[in-house]
């Protein structure tokens, strides 16, 4: 069966596929798992990531165990550790004012992990932090850097590479499947597998809250899929592929999630990039395009007739650069007047308020600083939602430094010497890789304590394609837990008293378990 759907403003062919949506695999077989149920009337935040906070809990992929599964054994349910989603619960109570929220204890400064005190290889007292084995599965795929964890109230949504064999015996691991566990306990449910012979490994995905129903979208090649999800009847409908000609492809995630949380800003909508058309009214560059995860409202953003980018979406505004002759502009906005025009839901809800001051309003500009080759990263935000003042990071091999957008932008100053990648901004410090494998956090202004020096969390850690996180005031990473084993899940408090160890909170695979003999070789300082 073959159908053709009609998104708003053009015309977006929409082909539903013929087979049902698959609940289980021949690859792999199913069995419950069992843990206490997730109180769900907290808030979820760092969505997305790979570390996840949602009240008295933080969820995590447990390790980096690489993709590969030449047999087709690596990554069967049950079986897998190192790689997998693991549950670490905290100490801490509901916060009386706003309920939503998990706080520290009366006599603590930051939420921190419930422990017990143990002893490691060599009879030295530790504290054992304890944790749940949720979804023994390898979590995510070999290019999404984010980890992919998703959670919307009783089920966390995520990745895992495909583990079936195709005709000639090779195993699928290019092709994703993508996952439903409740957080109640139980089984898990196959949402979605891609499309064999077209190369998911590295596809950007994300799930999506919408209009009381949860969306998968991934794209695939120049397609769009999205795959609607009932999660109270566990129901999952066929794909629709969205055949959009997609030159790139831009999926926001909004970090926090809880019920009846506003779904009309722009990191509730799905970006994509294409070439012109006979029908656009430019005849040269490419065109920015919004809709929402089940295709509706779709509108062009921007159509400038020049060559740009997406660069991100996040704090209320989506971020691009525009190729123009000689130069790339940064530009922004938070699509106001668009979304006036081309969504209902957003309209009612800006005509519902009734103080002027509390509507929103179009936020736009451009930097005028060129975006040169001197810069080896940028990093664009905003401030607060309910500001105009827009920020961008410029990186270069002398350092990092802000710029305020204005008129002739204002240099406001250089952040610290160091070069890196930046990665994310949490209470106003920007979080930054650098060289080695090391990560960084630096102040992003001049009265915070430590302004104008980088200060390091993490150095030589594991290569992980996932890297790096935040959740519930830890800094998250991937290292050496000893010298039998690496490339575990390392969480360092950086919310509270300076000076926290990080501290490894998952489980060890049986492959990184040392012997007898080797503890007793180190014991006798034979490091042979």
């Amino acid at each position: 069966m073959k159908r053709t759907l009609l998104a708003t403003s053009i015309a977006l062919a929409a082909v539903l596929a013929v087979a049902p949506a698959v609940i289980s695999c021949s690859g792999d077989s199913y069995s419950k798992i069992s843990f206490s149920a997730q109180d769900t009337s907290y808030a979820v935040t760092s969505q997305g990531g790979s570390a996840v906070a949602y009240g008295n809990n933080i969820y995590f992929i447990n390790g980096y165990r690489g993709y590969s599964d030449t047999n087709g054994t690596a990554n069967l349910w049950g079986d897998v550790v190192k790689g997998a989603l693991y549950r670490a619960t905290l100490n801490g109570a509901r916060d009386e004012e706003n309920k939503l929220l998990f706080r520290p204890q009366a006599d603590s400064e930051a939420i921190e992990f419930k422990y017990k005190k143990g002893t490691d290889y060599f009879d030295n007292e530790i504290n054992i932090v304890s944790s749940t084995k949720i979804a023994p599965k390898t979590i995510g795929t070999e290019g999404y850097e984010n980890g992919g964890l998703f959670i919307y109230d009783n089920y966390v949504y995520f990745a895992s590479p495909n583990n079936e064999k195709n005709k000639a015996g090779t195993v699928q691991t290019i092709s994703t499947d993508f996952f439903m566990m409740p957080l109640s306990g139980g089984k898990p449910t196959k949402i979605y597998t891609t499309t064999e012979k077209v190369t998911t490994s590295s596809s950007a995905y994300a799930f999506y809250k919408y209009n009381g129903s949860v969306y998968l979208v991934v794209n695939e090649d120049k397609d769009i899929v999205s795959v609607k999800i009932n999660p109270s009847k566990e129901k999952v409908d066929d794909p629709v592929f969205f055949k959009v000609k997609a030159t790139s492809v831009y999926f926001p995630v909004k970090e926090t999630y809880y019920k009846g949380i506003d779904t009309n800003t722009p990191e509730d909508f799905i970006y994509f990039v294409r070439a012109v058309t006979d029908d656009d009214k430019q005849n040269a560059g490419t065109v920015i395009e919004a809709m929402r995860p089940d295709g509706s409202e779709n509108f062009k953003v921007s159509q400038s007739g020049q060559a740009e980018t997406i660069e991100a979406v996040r704090d209320g505004l989506l971020f691009y650069r525009s190729a123009e002759v000689g130069n790339t502009k940064l530009r922004y906005t938070n699509m106001h007047n668009m979304l006036m025009e081309y969504s209902k839901s957003y309209k009612k809800a800006q005509d519902a308020i009734t103080d002027a001051d509390a509507k929103n309003k179009e936020v736009t500009g451009t930097f005028m600083t060129t975006i040169s080759s001197d810069f080896t990263a940028t990093y664009a935000f905003r401030s607060d939602l309910n500001s105009n003042e827009v920020f961008f990071v410029g990186v270069t091999s002398s350092g990092m430094t802000l710029y305020r957008s204005g008129e002739d932008d204002f240099i406001m100053y250089q952040l610290c010497s160091n070069s890196g990648t930046p990665k994310f901004i949490k209470n106003n410090y920007l979080y930054f890789a650098g060289s080695s494998s090391d990560y960084y956090r630096v102040p992003l202004f001049k009265h915070m304590d430590g302004f104008g020096e980088a200060q390091l969390l993490a150095e030589n850690t594991s290569t992980a394609t996932f890297g790096c996180d935040y959740a519930a005031g830890y800094f998250t990473y991937y290292g050496e837990v000893d010298q039998w084993a690496s490339g575990y899940a390392y969480f360092v408090k950086v919310d509270g008293m300076e000076g926290a160890e990080p501290i490894f909170v998952g489980q060890r695979a049986s492959s990184d378990i040392p012997s007898a003999s080797e503890i007793e070789k180190v014991l006798n300082g034979d490091a042979n």
